[in-house]
């Protein structure tokens, strides 16, 4: 039964990773309700960076758009280690357990490193380095990423879409 409730908490870890992570994305990076306590306004401005420096054409190799996504990333990474603290004050305190917090945990880092960081590089990356990757030899694969990828090209041009996956 443990381990039912474990794979609860697991996937509950899954699903509120995209929601803090669209919540983060909209009102931190973008609209920056933390700019009068972060230097220089420092969150915003450097996502605003990863959106203005959005190239006209999708990048043709993936050492290149690694350079352009750690601009967002950086933002991102910021946000892990204050759920982490959140998370990890309130079970030293005693009022989530350390096996919650290790399913918990386990849930958000493993959608976001299986899941949103990977697509979110493919998103900016060419058709001509997406067809080497196996996973998108599959045409329903294929036409499910390229209709996110539209999903996610208007975000860098509208004020809209804040989800990174969903």
């Amino acid at each position: 039964m443990l381990s039912l409730h474990l794979l609860t908490v697991f996937i509950i870890g899954i699903l509120s990773s995209e929601v803090i992570a669209y919540f983060w994305h909209r009102w931190v990076v973008h609209f920056g309700i933390f700019k009068k306590i972060t230097p220089n306004d420092f969150l915003r401005k450097r996502h605003v960076g990863h959106h203005d420096d959005y190239p006209s054409s999708k990048i043709n190799s993936n050492s290149v758009v690694n350079s352009y996504i750690e601009s967002c990333k950086v933002t991102f990474n910021i946000l892990a280690v204050f759920v982490l603290a959140i998370l990890l004050f309130f079970t030293f305190l005693g009022y989530i357990s350390w096996w919650n917090f290790a399913a918990y945990i386990g849930g958000m880092f493993f959608f976001a490193f299986i899941f949103l960081s990977p697509f979110h590089t493919y998103y900016h990356l060419a058709n001509k380095e997406l067809e080497k990757k196996i996973l998108f030899r599959f045409k329903p694969i294929w036409k499910g990423f390229k209709w996110l990828q539209s999903y996610h090209e208007a975000h860098h041009h509208y004020n809209c879409n804040y989800s990174i996956i969903f």
